[in-house]
């Protein structure tokens, strides 16, 4: 085993916080591989339900409109794990932590951390450590029969100075890169605003391209749905004198939701390919209330 330079013992003397268990906790849940699992599954779950609680309530199979349900299932999947951990976090400080600080001492020699708390002692051999992680102000070293242990990297001890004592009485491959860590955040924040642009950009395609197509269709499907005959929007022919037929079942009900569509779609997205299925839809409505008021005359 190396030495560090010469020096054989250290003393590390510090505080921790509230916010140091925090931070524990936090990295229990993303790096220990249970949690990391099961916050996984349910961030999965949940942007499945989000996916398919969308599709049924505006059932669409148009590229477009599904990429916006795929991209807001996978924010809410990204946001799951974030507000388990916190609601955990806060439940766990709330119900078992103290608000209080906690003084410590940490003996660290080539045989192992001989740790020294108000609330007791712990000795700790190097040859138990399971993995070190951390943060951006944290160590976390993990031992094999559960104790942690917190080293805060603004103790009376450099920084430096205890990454080299880890390197020098930990095993390289128990070490969990904090650069890696740091990658894995920025990665996670860059397909987020990478996510959110994306969508931000399909739903101006929806509303300004796809909507007004959408409108136009749900009324002729309204419309259509009301006469024998097959798309009567599409063959209306305004010097056509035979008036189309509607159907037996047809009522007020369903002649007011066509009429309902029709009057939906908006001044502006009429344009010189659409006009004249516009204006048949208009006049089949006005068919269909004719119709069915001579048949309730009878």
């Amino acid at each position: 085993m190396k030495q560090l330079d010469g020096l054989k013992k250290m003393y590390i003397k510090g505080v921790l916080a509230k916010e140091n268990i925090e931070a524990l906790l936090k990295n229990v849940f993303i790096t220990t591989g249970k949690f990391k699992n099961q916050l996984t599954n349910l961030s999965i779950l949940a942007g499945a339900i989000i996916f398919i609680v969308l599709f049924m309530v505006k059932p669409s199979f148009q590229p477009v409109q599904l990429s916006i349900y795929v991209i807001l299932a996978i924010f809410v999947a990204m946001s799951v794990s974030t507000i388990i951990q916190k609601v955990l976090i806060r439940k766990l400080n709330m119900e078992d932590f103290p608000n209080e600080s906690e003084s410590f001492i940490l003996h660290i020699t080539e045989n192992g951390i001989h740790e020294k708390k108000e609330k007791g002692n712990m000795l700790l051999e190097w040859a138990d450590i399971e993995r070190v992680s951390s943060d951006e102000k944290n160590f976390f070293l993990y031992f094999n029969k559960g104790p942690i242990i917190i080293i805060p990297k603004d103790t009376t001890i450099p920084k430096a100075k205890v990454t080299e004592m880890l390197s020098t009485y930990v095993d390289p491959e128990k070490m969990e890169s904090a650069p890696k860590a740091e990658k894995k955040r920025l990665k996670k924040r860059v397909i987020s605003l990478g996510l959110l642009l994306v969508f931000v950009l399909l739903c101006v395609i929806q509303f300004l391209f796809i909507g007004s197509q959408d409108i136009i269709k749900t009324a002729k499907d309204e419309v259509n749905a009301l006469f024998v005959e097959e798309d009567a929007a599409e063959n209306w022919n305004v010097n056509e004198e035979e008036a189309y037929t509607i159907k037996d079942s047809v009522d007020w009900q369903q002649v007011k939701r066509a009429e309902k569509a029709v009057n939906a779609i908006d001044t502006v997205d009429i344009t010189d390919e659409n006009y004249l299925l516009i204006f048949a839809l208009q006049m089949l409505v006005l068919e269909a209330e004719g119709q069915l008021e001579e048949r309730e005359g009878e």
